[in-house]
């Protein structure tokens, strides 16, 4: 009843149009915060981008994979077989993701699997850094990922491609319009036996070398967006996803406590309604509403058999999370002071979980509320953006325990910029922000080797920016900024007595640095370098004030040139600096040593139709761990064919 009511909601204003026609139709249609209409809130803040192409040259099946591009984002693959990323210092549960605006996150923990998005779908994606804007609600500590599904083309279109080598499989993809309805499908296979570890690789307690021990994968998914266009300024988009994915959990090679895991079953499931609708002359909404269904099943085996599940410590655990939300995000235009944009948005997170087969299911449930407001403008030649956005967070269900009191707080930014003659443009901005305890933060045992705390507190960061960026033919594209953030109550596992851990806010992290980006077009290839200065620091421990897996130093370039004979080549370093961890048998931090890894990729074109390519990665087979005791892949060939039709 109140999903058909909500839906109701949203398709009544359709029917209304538009006075007068706008761009509104040169967007992505589930983009909250669009790019390319040249907004005080993208220009004012370091704002990167990713199209279709760039991200199609990676080669990659995963969506994740391509983000390591972008300056500022150390991409890891963890414990958990999982592509994470932090950017700018920040974890990812303290990022947004988005999804043609669609929160992805798992309910329970606040992070999503960016190995388990399919890039098929992908026309582009956008990262905002530091000021993320208001419109995108809670929970956006150190910025947004905002992932773009593909533009319908005129008239229909397929597309596909084929990819062997250690992860092999294909992308089918159909898009295009009739008359006022547009779609696009997507369909994505890929598999991996395991992925080849370096040949510098010794054997270790728990990994012999060879084929990387329990790395197999197993990934299907199906994406769908259909759309109506009322009139030039009225659209309705429904969008669907589902997934049936499977993947082992490599051991830690180093510990003395190693754990047999495999997921099953990895499913997701997403369903969303957008609709862009011109109210009146002086009246846009944005509505959506969305449901996202993650269910996984982890079996943690006896031994490297992974035959059994006898030993106290095994388990065959099933965790089934749902968010479900809405969003309404009117704009107002009547002149020069009543314009801006609201948001206000609803969200219900719920966490069903069975330890074990043997056990009865527990249930957590929380909800979150968002209310904002923020006008770009411009003002005695400088552009200016100002958002306020107050949140709140209440828990509706621990699992029969107390509930605690509801945490509420307000954030915002400002951000000012200014062209300096006809290359340069200056910028600055100031955000407060902030991101709220997860349920399994706030509640998780974690297998009884951790004590719930659900006084968490939420973490909160001031963050500020300026940099220009300088653009001029013979030069070239350079952009540098300096950034900082003072998070306060950041959110960390603390070791207690007796063998056992609780997660606790600690009171002041540091998150400051520089980041420099350079691009030109010369006339036989493209250059795009960029470097990152991270420091990162704990103000809050006497006897160390490391952070985790977060580099000091990080640095990429890539070359690229396409020719007229329809020959291409692309050519990438990536070098990430030496950066510390905890062992997890001993709670000692251990440093780990910094990497470089080359790829390169090179493609012909045959006819206008097809192409061939071949891309090798880590080229000189050098051997890395992105979290210790995790070796990433050695040397990787992939072949492949791209048809279009």
């Amino acid at each position: 009843m109140k999903i058909s009511v909500l839906l109701t909601l949203l398709i009544l204003p359709l029917p209304v149009f538009a006075q007068d026609s706008d761009s509104l139709k040169d967007y992505y249609t589930g983009e909250i915060v669009v790019t390319s209409s040249n907004e005080a809130v993208t220009k004012t803040a370091s704002t990167s981008e990713l199209n279709r192409e760039e991200i199609n040259r990676m080669d990659d099946f995963q969506a994740g994979g391509p983000l390591k591009l972008i300056s500022g984002i150390n991409t890891t693959r963890n414990s958990r077989n999982e592509i994470q990323i932090k950017m700018r210092g920040f974890d990812q549960r303290q990022i947004g993701v988005f999804f043609d605006g669609i929160p992805f996150y798992v309910a329970y923990d606040g992070i999503f699997d960016l190995s388990q998005l399919s890039a098929a779908s992908v026309g582009k994606i956008t990262i905002s850094k530091s000021m993320p804007s208001v419109l995108y609600g809670m929970n956006t500590l150190g910025g947004s990922v905002n992932i773009i599904s593909d533009k319908p083309s005129q008239g229909i279109h397929t597309d596909i491609k084929g990819i062997y080598g250690d992860t092999y499989g294909g992308v089918l993809k159909n898009t295009g319009s009739f008359r006022k309805f547009n779609w696009l499908i997507a369909v994505n296979y890929d598999k991996s036996d395991g992925f080849r570890l370096p040949s510098s690789f010794n054997p270790a307690k728990n990994e012999d070398g060879d084929k990387r021990d329990n790395s197999r994968i197993l990934q299907r998914d199906i994406f769908v967006r259909a759309g109506y266009d009322f009139s030039t300024d009225n659209d309705l988009s429904v969008v669907a996803s589902k997934s049936y994915n499977s993947k082992d959990v490599p051991v830690n090679i180093y510990t003395s406590f190693p754990r047999y895991w495999r997921y099953t079953t990895f499913n997701n499931f997403t369903l969303g309604v957008i609709s862009n609708n011109r109210i009146s002359r002086g009246i846009k909404l944005r509505s959506s509403i969305y449901t996202v269904n993650n269910f996984n099943i982890l079996k943690a085996y006896d031994d490297n058999t992974f035959s059994t599940l006898l030993k106290n410590s095994s388990f065959n655990s099933t965790y089934d999370d749902y968010s479900t939300g809405l969003s309404f995000i009117p704009e107002f235009s009547f002149g020069s002071i009543l314009s801006g944009r609201l948001s206000v948005t609803y969200k219900r997170d719920t966490h069903y979980e069975q330890p074990s087969s043997l056990q009865a299911y527990k249930k957590f449930a929380a909800e979150n509320y968002t209310a904002g407001l923020e006008k770009n403008f411009a003002a005695a030649n400088n552009d200016i953006s100002a958002g306020i956005n107050y949140s709140m967070l209440k828990i509706i269900n621990a699992n029969g325990s107390p509930l605690r009191g509801n945490i509420s707080n307000v954030s915002g930014h400002i951000g000012t910029g200014r062209s300096i003659g006809s290359s340069a443009y200056l910028y600055a901005n100031l955000s407060a922000t902030n991101r709220y305890p997860t349920l399994k933060e706030l509640f998780s045992e974690m297998l009884g080797k951790y004590i719930p705390n659900p006084d968490l507190k939420e973490e909160k960061s001031l963050n500020a920016e300026t940099g220009i960026r300088y653009s001029n033919e013979k030069t070239g594209n350079i952009n540098a900024a300096v950034f900082y953030s003072y998070v306060k109550d950041m959110i960390f596992q603390i070791a207690l007595p007796g063998n056992k851990n609780q997660l606790q806010n600690i009171p002041k992290v540091l998150l400051a640095g520089i980041e420099l980006n350079y691009s030109k077009q010369f006339s036989f290839l493209k250059a795009v370098l960029n470097y990152t200065y991270l420091y990162a620091k704990n103000r809050s421990d006497a006897n160390s004030d490391n952070l985790e897996y977060r580099p000091e130093h990080t640095a990429g370039v890539t070359l690229s040139g396409i020719y007229d004979a329809g020959f291409g080549w692309q050519a990438e370093a990536y070098y990430t600096g030496s950066r510390y961890a905890i062992d997890g048998d001993t709670r000692l931090w251990r440093p780990m040593p910094d990497y470089v890894i080359y790829n390169l990729r090179i493609s012909q074109k045959i006819g206008k139709k097809a192409g061939v390519f071949l891309r090798l990665e880590n080229i000189f087979d050098k051997y890395y761990e992105t979290e210790y005791g995790f070796p990433q892949e050695g040397r990787n060939v992939k072949a492949g064919v791209e048809l279009t039709f």
